[in-house]
């Protein structure tokens, strides 16, 4: 029999025996999906959370909490014993032993250095680019010249430094635009039907087993590390990709629920959480940071921004 003292979220004991608490295990089933379809754990933590679901304890869910969940075999139906797979057990499982098999392969495979999967702490950070080399822009601290000057952020071209901006004003002007032009009458045509992302799913899968593999190729001296990292790269690129068409595929940015709210503006501020509102933006337009002029004024003229495929602002 599985023995627990703290009920583990999704089940609970009746008569001694262990049964499915069914809307807890809803939540279960959703994550797990999530998480396979490629939404990030901090992602999937922040809607539980502003859906307002509670653990067990009824406390906020965390990334390490909602991990210790998923990594427990038991939703599986698997019984263990010293940290070895025993027997299969004598409650129902929530999910099936596949999905549990897809789960454990693709945290492996996010553990790897340099995953898509780290978590962004800023609306444009990884999204923006640089106009002048293409690099992408990431959010850093700029300091001021003494030390009573508040520290503020901006994006910075962090490869060959060629640009910067603040990140308050480009957060505030992306966002301005993505409202205003999801507000207009024909933006439900910006919805697409959705596709079969299995063969998505192992392009994705493939072309981590290509980056994966340049290590072995460095090892056996086959390749140069200059050439390695080019590679790398380039497979990178291609994965973002990938993962931007599952997204989208999946509405994971939930931009049919945006566009058909009747308050995209409400929606947007107060209904979708930071990793929602990423998928929103990656999937509708890209975001392009020319020199400026004057450094000491931001001017919006020398942000682009491109509507991706036939979207007209």
């Amino acid at each position: 029999m599985w023995q627990f003292s703290n009920r583990p979220f999704g089940y609970e004991r009746i008569h001694g025996s262990v049964a499915v608490v069914e809307h807890e295990a809803e939540v279960i089933r959703e994550a797990y999906s999530r998480f396979l379809a490629g939404e990030t754990l901090y992602g999937i933590v922040d809607s539980l959370n502003l859906r307002g679901l509670a653990t067990t304890s009824g406390r906020p869910w965390s990334v390490s909490t909602l991990s210790a969940r998923l990594s427990n075999p038991a939703y599986a139906g698997i019984r263990m014993y010293k940290g070895e797979e025993v027997a299969v057990g004598d409650w129902e499982a929530i999910v099936p032993r596949e999905t549990w098999e897809a789960y454990k392969n693709a945290k492996q495979r996010r553990r790897k250095p340099d995953s898509w999967t780290n978590r962004a702490k800023y609306l444009l950070s990884g999204i923006a680019t640089c106009a002048v080399c293409g690099s992408k822009m990431l959010a850093r601290p700029v300091y001021g010249r003494t030390p009573e000057t508040p520290v503020r952020t901006a994006y910075a071209c962090t490869t060959n430094w060629c640009v910067q901006r603040n990140q308050e004003r480009l957060d505030d002007l992306v966002e301005a635009i993505v409202i205003a032009r999801l507000s207009k009458p024909d933006a439900a045509r910006l919805l697409r039907p959705k596709t079969d992302v299995a063969p998505l799913l192992k392009q994705a899968d493939e072309l981590r087993r290509l980056r994966d593999d340049l290590a072995s190729a460095l090892a056996e001296g086959l390749l140069t590390l200059a050439a390695v990292r080019e590679e790398s790269r380039k497979l990178t690129k291609r994965l973002e990709g990938v993962e931007v068409q599952i997204s989208a595929a999946n509405d994971e940015s939930g931009l049919g629920e945006l566009v058909t709210s009747g308050d995209v503006e409400g929606h947007w501020r107060n209904n979708l959480t930071l990793s929602k509102k990423r998928a929103v933006i990656a999937a509708l337009l890209t975001v392009s940071v020319k020199k400026q002029a004057n450094t000491r004024v931001f001017d919006p003229d020398d942000v682009r921004i491109s509507w991706k495929e036939t979207i007209t602002e």
